[in-house]
């Protein structure tokens, strides 16, 4: 009988552990504001909000050392996302007006995305990122 008391607190223990790694292989962090000065010239991406399963709201951002342009934003969604696990293809679509047939996939690293415009991907001449992103490029993601 002092056996099976025994195991209680390693049963306790097993499934505390288990739900941790669960959510940490399945929770994407979101980010509700990024301070752009504070950026690095780069390339970036957020995941602004969960807007369904599987889906968010994300924000692609370039900083440039060029003044006048500075940074250039563009939203959209990303969809597939199932957690921060790499190898993943995500679909990126904008949804920005100057950019509405602005698509490509991102191929999720662990902390950075790169960018595959080669199979079916494009942006839009008239969206602020054509010229800026190019195939095989990194997207640094931006985490709080």
């Amino acid at each position: 009988m002092s056996g099976n008391i025994l195991t209680i607190p390693l049963i306790f223990l097993a499934v505390i552990t288990g739900g941790a790694i669960l959510y940490s292989q399945t929770h994407v962090e979101t980010v509700s504001a990024v301070d752009v000065q504070q950026l690095p010239i780069g390339k970036y991406f957020a995941f602004t909000r969960e807007s369904s399963e599987n889906k968010y709201d994300t924000s692609i951002y370039v900083k440039t050392s060029n003044g006048k342009q500075g940074v250039v934003k563009v939203d959209g969604t990303v969809g597939d996302v199932a957690g921060p696990v790499a190898g993943q293809i995500w679909q990126f679509r904008s949804t920005d007006q100057a950019c509405k047939n602005t698509s490509f996939k991102l191929l999720y690293k662990g902390g950075s995305a790169e960018i595959i415009l080669s199979q079916l991907g494009s942006i839009d001449r008239t969206c602020p990122l054509h010229g800026m992103l190019n195939d095989g490029q990194r997207l640094t993601q931006i985490t709080e």
